[in-house]
């Protein structure tokens, strides 16, 4: 069974597709996206997810949320999946955090170096206090790419 809602109140896009033991939940609004995958993250399901990923950047938007709450397990499909994901957005400006891990989960990303690899965050609260809270100043790697571009906007300006 293949069941999706979209539905846009106040620039919001609420999307949920379950298909057997699986659900994806994605809540987005104009600046960042939460996916809740749930339960397992395998073979089964792992290229849907990388796909809503890189299709939530092209969508120009650019930071993308994982909240592995309700996730039990994943396997090295899975793995794969969020760095295959992670390598596509990255060129796009896209970037990609993941939250809320259970010990088990938290445990193989330990174990396979991965948190090292991804930005883990306790929860989604942590990510808006310390990346989107409009009152501190932006996180050097957000930053970074747009005084890049201001600043080759600025120097195609000046030599026009």
């Amino acid at each position: 069974m293949l069941q999706i809602t979209d539905t846009v109140p106040n620039n919001k896009l609420n999307i949920s597709l379950e298909q057997g033991w699986w659900q994806l939940d994605i809540k987005s609004g104009n600046s960042f996206t939460v996916i809740y995958p749930s339960r397992v993250l395998s073979l089964n399901n792992a290229d849907k997810l990388r796909r809503k990923i890189i299709n939530c950047v092209k969508m120009e938007i650019k930071i993308v949320i994982l909240d592995f709450k309700n996730v039990n397990f994943i396997d090295s499909i899975g793995l794969t999946a969020l760095l295959i994901a992670q390598a596509k957005i990255k060129p796009l400006g896209g970037k990609l955090f993941i939250c809320s891990l259970n010990d088990q989960v938290k445990m193989l990303f330990e174990l396979t170096r991965m948190n090292k690899v991804f930005k883990i965050l306790a929860n989604q609260e942590e990510f808006l206090n310390a990346y989107y809270t409009p009152h501190k100043t932006p996180v050097s790697e957000f930053v970074e790419p747009m005084r890049h571009w201001q600043h080759r906007s600025l120097s195609h300006q000046t030599a026009a």
